[in-house]
């Protein structure tokens, strides 16, 4: 009696299994191949099941693709050799990728989630993706350019954009007007839109020290560091955050497009010591860079008056500095002014192409300015005069290391025989020149 039992539980094992095997083929997704097997995609994406994947060769297919099949996944050679008008999706868990859209349709999600978009080029569409009521998708590594509308998007929440370069769109680089919200924007670049972004109610950075996105139109800077952004040093990311319309902001902006190259090295800013300086007096200028790459780098920076090479105290034309991965450091330069002409002059500093470097873009930086002129001229309106001596009085007291109210460089510029400090010598010094002028 017992043999039977076993043998009738072994017996119902091996038929259960043989099943599941049966219907684990049965259910197995295929590839299908365009045009191998259909000479069209719909005709590939009518003839597929749920869960198939898609191939599509290198070639032009001058068709738009209705896709109503759930997990289908339709795979492009490259988005750059690929090219088709584009797609509208009306079924879930749907992947496409590797598409070059343009002069067509773009990418549209009409009430599905769970779909991944990534890796195409949409070009010269109305809108470049358009969702309506469309949750919990993937958008990612795609450039969405030249459309009328980037994204627009009509009661679609929970949606996940990152590594996106948004540009050059005629109206809107994303638009939430008739609802968009908690969706999650980071590391995409927003570039030349008429209005990058409208509206919502959206999450636009990925915290500390991830960040958020790229803004062409955003004018902070980047001198600290740190969650709070009151740390030394620059970090590749904004000090301030960045407003969007509709009460929305990013606290995190990125410096530079995403993603940054493995080596690359960027300038963050330019300070003299001064901003007005009697000719012929020593200068300090400070130059602020980062490492936005992977690798530690060593690298040369020098800075000119206008085209002019400076030299520096210590007689050589540039000073050599080493900065490891997503680090900063500042250059200080100490000059004198004896072969600069009387008037304004902006400084430039520039760092040498560390290799493999290709965003070059900010290894120049032309911000600094100083006005040469004459001892005691303070506030550089050419003449020695009473407001000169009123202000090096406002600042009596002030150091390098007590500036009060006043900013760095109205201190500096009191300082008139460099001591580091605004006392009674350099008021004799302003009385002294009263009357003097250019």
């Amino acid at each position: 009696m017992e043999k039977t039992t076993v043998a009738v539980i072994l017996t119902f094992i091996l038929i259960s299994t043989l099943l599941v095997a049966l219907n684990i083929q049965l259910t197995r997704a295929n590839i299908i191949r365009v045009p191998d097997d259909y000479p069209t995609i719909q005709q590939a994406v009518d003839a597929a099941n749920n869960w198939d994947t898609i191939l599509v060769a290198a070639g032009t297919y001058n068709e738009g693709v209705s896709l109503e099949k759930d997990g289908l996944r339709l795979v492009g050679k490259h988005m750059d050799n690929t090219s088709m008008l584009g797609v509208a999706i009306y079924a879930d868990s749907v992947a496409i990728m590797g598409f070059n859209m343009v002069n067509g349709i773009g990418v549209g999600l009409d009430q599905v989630q769970n779909c991944t978009i990534t890796k195409n080029k949409i070009i010269n569409c109305g809108d470049g993706i358009s969702m309506s009521m469309a949750g919990n998708n993937n958008i990612s590594y795609n450039v969405i350019a030249n459309n009328e509308y980037g994204v627009t998007m009509v009661y679609s929440n929970y949606n996940i954009f990152f590594g996106n370069t948004i540009a050059n769109n005629s109206q809107w680089g994303i638009d939430h007007y008739l609802g968009g919200y908690a969706n999650f924007y980071y590391h995409n670049n927003f570039i030349n839109n008429s209005v990058n972004s409208w509206m919502g109610d959206n999450a636009w950075d990925d915290g500390y020290p991830s960040g958020g996105n790229y803004w062409d139109d955003y004018t902070g800077v980047d001198l600290y560091s740190g969650p709070y952004q009151n740390e030394t040093g620059s970090d590749g990311v904004g000090d301030t955050h960045h407003p969007i319309i509709g009460d929305d902001e990013d606290c995190y902006p990125l410096m530079k497009p995403y993603p940054w190259g493995s080596h690359d090295i960027g300038i963050t800013s330019v300070t003299t010591s001064k901003t007005v300086v009697g000719q012929g007096f020593n200068l300090s200028t400070n130059v602020k860079l980062f490492n936005y790459g992977n690798n530690t780098e060593t690298f040369n920076i020098s800075i000119s008056y206008d085209d002019t090479v400076i030299i520096l105290l210590d007689g050589k034309n540039h000073t050599t500095a080493t900065l490891q991965s997503l680090n900063a450091t500042t250059v200080v330069f100490m000059w004198n002014t004896a072969n600069l002409s009387k008037g304004n002059h902006s400084i430039t500093a520039v760092t040498t192409q560390v290799l493999g470097e290709e965003d070059t873009t900010d290894n120049a930086f032309i911000d600094g300015w100083i006005f040469v002129t004459i001892l005691g001229d303070i506030n550089g309106d050419s003449i020695v005069d009473i407001s000169d001596i009123t202000n090096t009085i406002a600042a009596f007291g002030e150091t390098s290391e007590s500036l009060g109210w006043r900013e760095p460089t109205w201190y500096a510029n009191c300082d008139l025989n460099d001591d580091e400090i605004v006392d009674i010598t350099d008021i004799i010094i302003v009385i002294s020149r009263y009357g003097d002028s250019l």
